[in-house]
């Protein structure tokens, strides 16, 4: 696969401005809010090996997702922490 191409979905990538979160941040919505100071943004540690920026709003959603999509079993709770 060429890094020029997408290593889930195989399409190329392109290269476009984002926010700082790593959930909306490629919302072109979200780069307004990002221009006008809406949002905080800060650094959590998921797991020993898997930090995210997360902007305040998404931050409190992230309790919600399904933590089979990390790789987890079905019951684990979803536990972050500021990374320092």
């Amino acid at each position: 696969m060429p890094e020029t191409h997408c290593p889930l979905c195989h399409h190329e990538l392109d290269i476009r401005d984002v926010t700082p979160c790593d959930v909306c941040g490629a919302n072109p919505e979200e780069l307004s809010h990002l221009a006008a100071g809406r949002h905080t943004y800060s650094e959590y540690e998921i797991f020993p090996e898997l930090t995210l920026v997360l902007c305040d709003f998404c931050d409190v959603d992230f309790g919600s997702y399904d933590p089979v999509w990390f790789g987890l079993p079905k019951q684990a709770k979803n536990r972050i922490r500021a990374h320092a």
